[in-house]
């Protein structure tokens, strides 16, 4: 049963004054892109979404795309309203939560995940214009990872569409690349665990943690993070009766597994 005390957000650090200045030029930059993504888009829907920020200045950060419109807000008015509510991105599917426990877990607890662009749009759409979009945030990205992180982070692209596209325009980041924790990778999830089968079975008997455990960590992050309470019970009760750790999500695990033991370096 989730916490009752569930006033998490209270960012009491560092980073509070960072968090406010940060999250009001995202929204700026936001509605200044909306208009024009709507307007060569059949009006489709798009929602600038609040990062969720760590308390510390961060060790390691995790670049990935831009926030999908679908589950957690299946239209602009629902999302909005989850928004209102206290949402933050990378707060609601399995593959979130695996992903931040495998960092807390196996890097550090003092990370930062935060997409190129903070607009939530329909993956579709996002395939269609998804580079221009990134080149009007990059200045911002930079920003965001200089007055969030520590002064030289250990830097990771979460799947080949950022890598390339880091690479490509900002290289002075360097980035290490992992796979993307979105099912739609599911390939290489299987493809890293096929090349170990014997380091992956023993992760699995030895190492991987419980269902009770995923879900306590599922439960402090979410008390850390959102102000509301029944917001917190929505999202969590949706876990509850479910397996999360499914073989493919245990593949994933192991995958992040390999990857941040061998780039613990701080």
């Amino acid at each position: 049963m989730l916490d009752a005390r569930c006033a998490g957000g209270e960012r009491k650090s560092m980073n509070n004054k960072n968090v406010f200045v940060l999250e009001a030029e995202a929204k700026q930059i936001a509605n200044r892109l909306i208009p024009d993504i709507k307007k060569h888009y059949n009006n489709c829907n798009a929602v600038y979404l609040p990062n969720n920020y760590p308390t510390n200045r961060a060790k390691y950060v995790f670049i990935t795309m831009e926030p999908s419109l679908g589950r957690w807000g299946k239209d602009e008015i629902k999302a909005k309203k989850r928004i209102a509510d206290g949402f933050k991105n990378f707060l609601w599917s399995s593959e979130d939560f695996i992903f931040q426990y495998a960092i807390s877990k196996y890097l550090s607890v003092d990370y930062l995940i935060t997409d190129i662009s903070k607009i939530a749009i329909n993956s579709k759409v996002a395939n269609i214009n998804r580079q221009d979009i990134y080149k009007e945030w990059i200045v911002y990205l930079e920003k965001e990872i200089k007055k969030m992180s520590i002064i030289k982070p250990v830097i990771f692209s979460v799947g080949n569409v950022v890598d390339v596209f880091i690479k490509k325009n900002i290289p002075r980041i360097s980035p290490t690349k992992i796979i993307h924790y979105s099912p739609q990778a599911g390939n290489a999830r299987k493809k890293a665990r096929f090349e170990n089968e014997t380091k992956y079975q023993e992760f699995k008997t030895k190492i991987l943690p419980s269902e009770e455990e995923i879900r306590s960590f599922i439960q402090k992050l979410l008390n850390k993070s959102i102000v509301n309470c029944e917001l917190c019970k929505e999202i969590f009760d949706r876990f509850n009766n479910k397996t999360i750790l499914t073989e493919s999500r245990t593949e994933l695990m192991y995958t992040y597994y390999s990857v941040f033991i061998n780039n613990k370096n701080i």
